[in-house]
């Protein structure tokens, strides 16, 4: 008796759509969250070690092109930045390229892309 009443219930229409909306949502979440993509996004841009009599003046952001999964990306978006160490350079303007060394990012990112930075550091 139960049986049957189980078995009835599932092959119901309204049963089966539902099943079915509930497989394909999984489905494409599944899909999605394994994709790799490919976004730009802003990092914010830090100087450590600043000597108090010395002014920096740079952008405060840079755009960077990164290429991982869409969680990747998310908590590139939430923690990335761009740290540099600013007792290493000289009074004058500066074209630094970052390197992997200055930027904070999920090991999983992969970067293709990113522009120059232009600072000046004027001694006061």
């Amino acid at each position: 008796m139960l049986q049957q009443l189980t078995l009835r219930l599932i092959t119901t229409r309204l049963f089966l759509n539902f099943a079915s909306c509930i497989m394909g949502f999984f489905a494409w979440y599944v899909i999605s969250e394994s994709r790799t993509i490919t976004a730009e996004i802003p990092l914010a841009i830090y100087f450590d070690n600043l000597a108090p009599e010395s002014r920096i003046e740079a952008p405060e952001h840079t755009d960077v092109t990164l290429q991982g999964t869409k969680n990747i990306i998310q908590k590139s978006r939430a923690i990335g930045a761009l740290h540099f160490d600013a007792k290493t350079f000289l009074p004058g303007r500066h074209r630094i390229l970052p390197g992997p060394e200055n930027l904070l990012l999920p090991t999983a990112a992969k970067v293709l892309n990113y522009n120059p930075i232009e600072i000046t550091l004027l001694s006061l």
